[in-house]
């Protein structure tokens, strides 16, 4: 079962609360091993669409250092779990929303690889929102 817009809104809340300061962190913190990994993580070919974000989510959240936060990531990426796979699905179909969404990793990364703080930090928060109302318009249209 999907969860509601409440749920969606209330974790992506939490979502925006972190991220973005985690991308402003690894930006400054990143080493030229951080930029590869996340690079290739990037570039890889993938099955599995939503396994690729998560990697690439909570790679970021691992160059800042943080265990807490690391852990508080993969709880709400478990939370989401399900409905994100659902919208993975549903993206795969929408070739420009796809296109969209890895453009946005794409300037994340850029952003990151160029220690540019700032601009992670709102690269992640244009990234975030597009992401909860591709989701909450995904739930609306299934229920």
């Amino acid at each position: 079962m999907l969860p509601d817009t409440k749920d969606i809104r209330e974790l992506f809340q939490v979502r925006k609360l972190l991220e973005p300061g985690l991308a402003e962190i690894a930006a400054e913190k990143r080493t030229e091993e951080d930029v590869v990994r996340l690079e290739n993580l990037l570039t890889k070919e993938s099955v599995n669409k939503w396994e690729a974000d998560y990697q690439f989510h909570m790679k970021i959240a691992s160059i800042t250092g943080n265990g807490i936060v690391v852990r508080l990531i993969e709880f709400i990426s478990a939370a989401t779990r399900k409905a994100m796979i659902d919208v993975h699905q549903h993206i795969q179909t929408q070739e420009s929303i796809s296109n969209f969404l890895n453009e946005q990793h794409v300037q994340i990364f850029k952003s990151i690889q160029s220690n540019e703080s700032n601009k992670a930090k709102e690269n992640m928060i244009l990234h975030l929102d597009y992401v909860e109302k591709v989701l909450v318009n995904n739930v609306l249209i299934h229920t």
